[in-house]
């Protein structure tokens, strides 16, 4: 346990305080130290069935690759890469590097050559996993990068040359850990590029420490034994930081289960049941469209789920109740981004928080809400969400970046990009993207609180909300709705949810503009893509 344990956040924020060694390999906390555990590390789905992996054959895989990796002359500073679904070569790749001295670069199974081989060039990657599906689409995106890089492949069948196993087969099943400090490179994740090229974001070894203590906080002291598990791809941080690594960590068991196509809400109801899942990650989106299926498929009496988590985009109240009405367990809200992966928490068991806040920073941080000179903002009012440094979470450094490094930071804050305010009682509330807040006729109006209005209603499933341009307004607030299933598009649907909103918030803050949608952009992991839908739109009116 890296994090105390307390009744309530007051308690537990006096007495932590943070003890970082000077020398640290997160390998050693994740891997080394459950030799003999009885439980497994992981369980596989597969197509011929669910298949364990104990902690004692991932260590002996990890110290194999770790190997592998020396003798590929990598070390310090150097990134191995992965692209590959859920399954045993993730984790036994990411803790042979670090084992090895060198860092982890995960890359999403979405990506198009293209956006891999930018990766690869970025990072100077060398050595790449991949699994048998991503194989092609690896071996294209090398031929693009114009790199010299070893592919391994994970699954059996191929030749030798480039299969993992056989590549793994005749080296030692033990390795001395590599004696790293604990700022050195761990992991290499990109931000997602909204305004221009995607930046490679170093996390340091210290970073396992900070996420740890963050998710036993924000899973309400998960236990060893128990079965976590996230939708969420491994190549991002809720999936592998934030569920994987953090699992291996604290001797759990960690379910994979590779995904093919769009989240299927139906599907992780059976997987969260037969597995017997206790702690869960699942993106406000997901849970929007879990809330979907019929109360039959919903598994309510074989679940047995004891802390659900969420993040990257608000929830609202009606999400809340929803959740411990069907799992029985509290709703865990949490706010962070790849330079600083758990900022606020709001664990439901052990403070007052109102639903739909993003509560209070993770005890050991110091976190406010500053203004555009980088002063903290009296209780109330709009500004940047910013954490104080340093802090063993906070990212080292963009990759190549030091003059963006540097604009990153006011001061002793590191500064979000997100608005929020604090209220008078301590809580932060999340208010927008900066470039996601819409300005209508002099008033700032951050569009998640309207989705979450929408979303109350019964015919609405899912909503994204943005500013159009508008001659007199400057901007207009504009929903675009997907509907409930039995749910009918209609004028009078418009008008009824337009006086929905007007009745939960403010009248400025209702939409001027609602339209109907199949279908709504989301990311990998399922945050809503305000800014792409806003250019489809404004694409759309120019043609």
């Amino acid at each position: 346990m890296v994090m105390i344990e307390g009744p309530t956040w007051e308690d537990v924020a006096a007495r932590f305080a943070w003890r970082v060694p000077e020398r640290y390999n997160a390998a050693r906390d994740a891997c080394d130290r459950h030799a003999g555990r009885a439980n497994p590390a992981l369980a596989v789905e597969t197509p011929a069935g669910v298949i364990r992996h104990g902690y004692d054959e991932l260590a002996d895989m990890a110290a194999r690759f770790a190997h592998l990796v020396q003798g590929q002359g990598l070390g310090r500073g150097d990134f191995v890469g992965v692209l590959a679904q859920p399954g045993l070569a993730t984790p036994a790749a990411t803790l042979g590097a670090w084992k090895a001295g060198a860092a982890i670069c995960p890359m999403s199974t979405h990506f198009a050559p293209e956006a891999l081989a930018f990766r690869l060039r970025a990072a100077g990657i060398g050595l790449l996993v991949a699994d048998r599906e991503n194989e092609a689409r690896a071996r294209e995106a090398v031929r693009l990068a114009g790199r010299p890089v070893r592919i391994l492949v994970s699954d059996a069948g191929g030749s030798e040359a480039d299969s993992l196993p056989a590549a793994l087969a005749g080296l030692p099943s033990r390795f001395e850990t590599a004696d790293t400090r604990a700022d050195d490179p761990l992991s290499l994740n990109f931000t997602s590029g909204t305004t221009g090229q995607p930046k490679g974001v170093v996390a340091p070894h210290s970073h396992l420490l900070g996420q740890v203590a963050a998710m036993e906080w924000l899973y309400d002291y998960p236990q060893a034994g128990e079965v976590i598990w996230s939708p969420a791809e491994w190549a991002w941080l809720a999936g592998h930081m934030c569920t994987l690594m953090t699992g291996l960590f604290l001797g759990m068991t960690v379910v994979a289960r590779p995904r093919a196509g769009a989240f299927d809400p139906a599907e992780t109801f059976r997987t969260l049941a037969e597995h017997g899942v206790n702690r869960v990650f699942l993106v406000p989106t997901m849970l929007k469209m879990m809330r979907q299926v019929p109360p039959a498929l919903q598994r309510r009496g074989e679940l047995q789920v004891r802390a659900v988590i969420t993040g990257g985009e608000p929830c609202g109240a009606e999400l809340y109740r929803w959740v411990e009405e069907v799992f029985g367990a509290p709703l865990n809200e949490t706010f962070g981004q790849t330079e600083c992966s758990t900022l606020l928490v709001n664990n439901q068991r052990r403070m007052t928080a109102p639903h739909g806040c993003l509560g209070r920073p993770v005890p050991g941080h110091v976190a406010a809400i500053v203004d555009d000179a980088g002063a903290p903002a009296p209780a109330g009012e709009i500004g940047q969400i910013a954490v104080r440094g340093p802090h063993p979470i906070l990212f080292r450094e963009y990759l190549g970046d030091p003059q963006a490094t540097a604009e990153k930071w006011a001061g002793e804050w590191m500064l979000t990009g997100d608005l929020g305010r604090q209220d008078a009682q301590g809580f932060f509330w999340y208010v927008g993207r900066a470039d996601d807040v819409i300005t209508s006729s002099g008033y700032r109006i951050g569009p998640s609180e309207v989705e979450d209005a929408l979303i109350a209603h019964p015919a609405v499933a899912l909503a994204a909300v943005i500013g159009l341009p508008d001659p007199e307004r400057t901007e207009i607030v504009a929903a675009f709705v997907r509907l409930a299933e039995g749910a009918a598009p209609s004028d009078a649907l418009k008008e009824e949810l337009r006086l929905f909103v007007r009745g939960r918030l403010a009248r400025h803050e209702a939409p001027r503009r609602i339209e109907f949608v199949d279908d709504l952009p989301t990311t990998p992991t399922g945050k809503l893509m305000r800014k792409a839908l806003r250019e489809r739109m404004l694409a759309a009116e120019r043609a």
